[in-house]
């Protein structure tokens, strides 16, 4: 079954939404994360914090951070930190935080991340994994 993925705009998301597009942001955040992880090793290599390498590696770290956001905004979901997405539902958000495996948590509009809560029961979750 071929899926169409709509870009630029915003979108409430059902659950199933959500998940099935989550191995496509799971990826890209993967490649981003593993971008910024190998910059920041190099930044701690740089002597010189002020030097022009150093600030070029800085702006490639923050310019790789910008472009996943930009990347998950298109797909119409909210970067709301790093490597942190929220899926409007109309109702609040579906909450996913790399490198979670599936879309567990939603939270309220004017919750954030420390006020999530599970999507599922303790025993859903272990049905869930099997």
């Amino acid at each position: 079954m071929n899926q169409i993925i709509q870009i630029n705009s915003k979108r409430v998301f059902h659950l199933e939404d959500a998940q099935n597009l989550l191995p496509v942001l799971h990826r890209m955040t993967e490649l981003a994360n593993s971008k910024v992880r190998l910059l920041l090793q190099k930044l701690e290599t740089i002597q010189d914090r002020e030097g022009l390498t150093a600030q070029e590696t800085e702006k490639e770290i923050d310019s790789t951070i910008r472009q996943w956001q930009q990347k998950i905004e298109k797909l119409g979901a909210t970067p709301q930190g790093l490597w942190l997405i929220d899926f409007d539902n109309g109702e609040g958000y579906f909450c996913w935080k790399f490198p979670e495996r599936k879309i567990m948590f939603f939270h309220g509009y004017q919750d954030g991340f420390s006020g999530r809560k599970a999507l599922f029961s303790n025993e859903e979750l272990c049905n869930e994994e099997h």
